[in-house]
């Protein structure tokens, strides 16, 4: 019986290493990274937060949204018809630094919620004014949020 026991408990320790004991080379590299990333997180800047947000309801519902981007690196629309539709979208953009300053604009359709990434800023245009106005071509609600 105790030979038994014995191969029992060599099995049990054969299965548990081979799950990982959590030893301290695997904290180590856990905590190496978790701070890899930390730092890539930084470097890469502030996360993009919504600058302002439109909405309307109603057949054919407008909504319009715009807002300045102090050191834009990305320029996001997100467009939310409810229900899902063919919804028409404008946009401008006017991007500076100091009296540099060059702008862009364009139009497109979606027919179901989207965002959409526009032209990133020329280098070196740091500070972004951006527009937006949006059109459902029937009734519903529409959200629209200016994202960087």
């Amino acid at each position: 019986m105790n030979q038994r026991i014995v191969a029992l408990l060599i099995a049990l320790a054969a299965a548990l290493s081979a799950c990982g004991g959590g030893d301290d080379d695997d904290k180590a590299d856990k905590e190496r990274s978790a701070a890899d990333a930390k730092a890539k997180s930084a470097a890469a800047g502030p996360a993009p937060k919504v600058i302002d947000t439109g909405r309307g309801s109603g057949e054919f519902a407008t909504a319009a949204a715009d807002g300045r981007i102090k050191k834009a690196t990305v320029i996001k629309l997100k467009v939310t018809p409810e229900p899902a539709q063919k919804t028409q979208v404008s946009w401008t953009t006017t991007c500076s630094k100091g009296r540099k300053a060059n702008s862009d604009n364009g139009d497109y359709e979606i027919s179901k919620p989207a965002t959409t990434a526009l032209p990133k800023p020329k280098k070196g245009r740091t500070s972004c004014l951006v527009a937006v106005n949006a059109q459902l071509l029937g009734p519903g609600k529409l959200t629209i949020q200016i994202i960087g």
